[in-house]
């Protein structure tokens, strides 16, 4: 197993016009507080990891909790009242870090973001997020200067399957082809009201890369014990790696050209058929964020390593999650009057990842894209 990280139409009441008043607004922050959200991207990280997996354990895993954080934090935004407190547990937000604080991180980053882009890096790390809202609904003016890039106005109601084949489209040049067709038919209807999509691409060069002649067929312990024939890398240079006997791991990274960003390998000491299971049992943040400082800690030493050459594509629902999270209260009814105009009863009725990796000789491409759905909600008769 390889886990891999880089989520109808009855009213139920009268519309109502929301307050002016405008609640949120992009302050200055501090580079503090920027550790803070993003301790709390790695905490949604190892949840995330732990349900995915205790779902089915036998399966391979890659998702982007950079990409699922994404998303629901758009949601964090344009929530209101208790549905703001239940995306702020979800995505392990400290109150210390007010609603205006994470807009101004958020702003931050999309300024990094776009810089990026224009910059010649030697690997490339693209995010973006689109907010689709029906054109009736509308959204605050305040809000919208704010999410002016993200914004976009669509008629669900009457082109339904031109709005899909558009939104498809963006996701497309977003994750450049990777992922093709992500909002399926059936996924939008007339009652949809607001689709929050991150996407998030990545294609890095290895610093120092894998001669393909050294690539061949050799066993690939599974975690049940048995191997598998599978093309393999090898490759002797210098790396970091620990053996991290208080938490009973290994750790390896494998950088990519640029020096600031990599990959990290982690394995269990313990050699058996449920090991990485009992390893992500006992995984914690805390415990992750102390065995990747190990890891980076240690001096470069001479190493041989082996590992695969694969591809992994993953779907995932993630109403199930939401639920083993304990944020279920939202499939029901969800407060969205910090971001829409006109507020009614909502519901968060569809939640979608998408993930896709490459790993060869040369580096790494990997995309990944969240959409999240809500749509009027309806009352029982």
């Amino acid at each position: 197993m390889v886990i891999l990280l880089l989520i109808i139409v009855i009213m139920a009441g009268p519309l109502s016009v929301v307050a002016q008043q405008c609640p949120l607004t992009v302050v200055p922050v501090s580079d503090a507080q920027v550790k803070t959200l993003r301790d709390s991207r790695m905490q949604l990280a190892v949840d995330l990891l732990r349900s995915v997996v205790s779902q089915d354990p036998t399966q391979n895993v890659f998702l982007s909790p950079y990409s699922i954080f994404s998303a629901f934090q758009l949601l964090f935004f344009a929530s209101s009242g208790r549905s703001e407190e239940i995306v702020r547990k979800l995505l392990h937000i400290p109150d210390n870090l007010t609603k205006n604080d994470v807009a101004g991180i958020y702003a931050l980053e999309r300024e990094q973001n776009e810089r990026n882009k224009n910059t010649t890096n030697k690997y490339e790390l693209d995010s973006a997020s689109k907010i689709y809202v029906q054109q009736d609904m509308g959204i605050r003016d305040c809000v919208k200067d704010i999410f002016s890039n993200e914004y976009s106005s669509v008629d669900l109601k009457h082109h339904l399957e031109y709005t899909r084949e558009k939104i498809n489209e963006w996701i497309e040049r977003q994750t450049r082809n990777m992922i093709m067709d992500c909002i399926p038919a059936g996924f939008l209807d007339s009652s949809t009201s607001l689709l929050l999509v991150n996407a998030v691409y990545f294609k890095g060069l290895w610093k120092s890369s894998f001669m393909k002649e050294f690539t061949f067929l050799d066993d690939f312990h599974m975690a049940d014990g048995s191997k598998k024939e599978t093309k393999m890398m090898h490759k002797t240079d210098f790396f970091r790696y620990v053996n991290y006997f208080k938490h009973g791991v290994n750790g390896l990274e494998l950088p990519y050209k640029g020096d600031n960003i990599s990959m990290f390998i982690i394995l269990p000491q313990k050699n058996h058929e449920t090991a990485i299971q009992d390893l992500l049992k006992s995984l914690t943040y805390d415990r992750l964020e102390k065995i990747l400082s190990q890891i980076l800690d240690r001096p470069l030493r001479e190493m041989y390593v082996t590992i695969p050459k694969f591809k992994i594509e993953k779907k995932y629902d993630l109403l199930p999650i939401l639920k083993d999270f304990g944020a279920d209260e939202l499939l029901e009814f969800v407060n969205l009057s910090d971001l829409l105009k006109t507020a009614e009863n909502q519901k968060v009725n569809k939640a979608i990842h998408s993930a896709k990796i490459a790993v060869d000789e040369e580096g790494t491409e990997a995309v990944a894209v969240t959409a999240v759905q809500a749509s009027i909600a309806v009352s029982s008769i």
